[in-house]
């Protein structure tokens, strides 16, 4: 990213300005002064792009109120919309950098908790979180569900997908549907097979196949 000029003394929503402290990840970080007194450590772009307008008192003020109004202070819910926003917007924790620092952020509906909690409803048990369906993609009500980890393993970057019969599954998906195991369908991939043969074949096949060739050599 560019880096962003001198910004000094101006207003972004209830912050101003201060000086420049630091480059991270290739952004400009900013300490800003917040109109209640508090100071606070900003990236450049999340000031220019109006993602952070606060120290986080007007926020915590409208959750505040929101949480109050549908009795949902404390709840699960609360706590996933919580470290969402955390790991989109927070520099300070380790979860960033595979976040807010590769661009991830949440959408401006999201960033108020009543909105979050009457687009993904409740959460249908303590074994699912919230779940990206297109994983560089933003936090927002078109690209998210609940998942249980199984389901998020299964959408993990480096997950690899085959197509196959009409269908794009990864290797664990295809090995559910199978009976061949995940492990095994990657070693015939890496051995130059087919993807369908490779899902497909029941496992012992490259064996037998070896044994009919020999047989056939005597």
């Amino acid at each position: 990213m560019k880096r962003r000029g001198n910004i000094t003394g101006q207003r972004f929503g209830n912050l101003t300005a201060i000086r420049r402290v630091r480059v991270q990840t290739k952004n400009a970080v900013w300490l800003c002064k917040c109109d209640c007194g508090a100071t606070k450590e900003v990236f450049a772009n999340n000031l220019l792009m109006g993602r952070t307008k606060s120290c986080g008192c007007v926020l915590g003020d409208r959750i505040a109120q929101a949480v109050t109004t549908h009795g949902l202070s404390q709840t699960a819910e609360w706590n996933v919309w919580s470290k969402m926003r955390a790991r989109c917007e927070k520099p300070t924790i380790k979860e960033y950098k595979y976040y807010g620092a590769r661009g991830i952020t949440v959408c401006d509906r999201w960033q108020e908790f009543e909105n979050f909690y009457a687009d993904m409803g409740p959460r249908p048990s303590s074994k699912h979180w919230i779940e990206r369906e297109d994983t560089n993609g933003d936090y927002g009500p078109g690209n998210c569900r609940w998942a249980t980890a199984k389901e998020q393993q299964n959408n993990r970057r480096n997950n690899r997908f085959i197509e196959h019969a009409g269908l794009r599954l990864t290797v664990a998906q295809w090995a559910e549907r199978t009976g061949v195991s995940a492990g095994m369908v990657y070693s015939r991939l890496s051995k130059g097979w087919p993807s369908q043969k490779a899902l497909t074949a029941p496992p012992g096949a490259r064996l037998k196949a070896i044994r009919k060739e020999m047989q056939m050599s005597r």
